[in-house]
């Protein structure tokens, strides 16, 4: 699968858009380090949390170790129940 930038700017617009082109090592980077963490299809995570891909990778790990931490090992079917627990990570 690959991630669909038209459904992204009919969503939030285009500058989301032009964000993840102008920070596209960061948005690669945090997609494949999601990957790492056992996610399948970090492709709807990204759909759902664009922005969240944005931060650089030292920020983003950071965030996501404390996400897991929190939801424990469970923390992928936790996340897939319940994608408001996504916004956690964004704070």
């Amino acid at each position: 699968m690959k991630l669909d930038l038209e459904k992204l700017k009919e969503i939030y617009g285009e500058s989301i858009v032009i964000e993840i082109e102008k920070n596209i090592d960061f948005f690669i980077d945090n997609i494949n380090h999601l990957i790492t963490y056992g996610f399948k299809d970090p492709y709807d995570v990204v759909e759902t949390n664009p922005y969240l891909f944005l931060n650089t990778p030292e920020t983003f790990k950071e965030k996501m170790e404390k996400l897991i931490q929190k939801l424990g090992v469970n923390y992928i079917e936790k996340l897939g129940e319940d994608i408001s627990l996504w916004s956690e990570v964004d704070d």
